[in-house]
């Protein structure tokens, strides 16, 4: 019952690839960022020749090294990362920064 309270008290981190859905290192991202162990979290891939995110509350930029994540809290985003071990860290962030 706490846990739901808390869910429901508090907007979930959320990932988002910005990257086409045919790229690897985007395939790459996508699976590391579902794979981030916090049961409160929303993940999302968005190939923009696809139009809007579902969820469009940030406008992301176009990254210009590729396929890039961000994870994101209703107030900021991290910087872009391009490597899927790195996602692990900017969440861990994130979460440290919304317990403060």
């Amino acid at each position: 019952m706490l846990l739901a309270e808390e869910e429901l008290r508090n907007e979930p981190v959320h990932v988002t690839i910005v990257g086409p859905k045919d790229d690897p290192r985007s395939a790459a991202l996508y699976a590391a960022a579902l794979a981030y162990p916090l049961a409160n979290k929303r993940a999302e891939w968005w190939d923009k020749r696809e139009g809007k995110l579902f969820h469009h509350d940030v406008d992301y930029p176009d990254y210009p090294d590729g396929p890039a994540a961000f994870a994101c809290t209703r107030n900021f985003c991290s910087l872009p990362v391009t490597e899927p071990a790195a996602i692990e860290a900017q969440v861990d962030r994130l979460q440290r920064a919304i317990a403060k």
